[in-house]
């Protein structure tokens, strides 16, 4: 079972404008930061415990491959 997800307007407006940075760094570099933060929405749609907690807060923590520090 996979559960649905909305994304934020203000977290997808930081997705989209971390997408024209990395695409301004090096072309196609934007298009591989979609690729990578779709693919782990997903992963996360499909198993939303599979993430740890951050600090012992509410929320989990997923790092996204290759842009860790998103």
């Amino acid at each position: 079972m996979s559960y649905t997800y909305r994304l934020h307007p203000l977290a997808y407006k930081d997705y989209y404008e971390a997408y024209i940075w990395f695409e301004n760094k090096q072309k196609d570099l934007g298009e591989r930061f979609l690729k990578a933060v779709r693919n782990k929405i997903q992963k996360i749609a499909l198993n939303p415990k599979a993430s740890g907690h951050k600090d012992n807060r509410s929320f989990r923590e997923a790092k996204v491959e290759f842009f860790p520090y998103i």
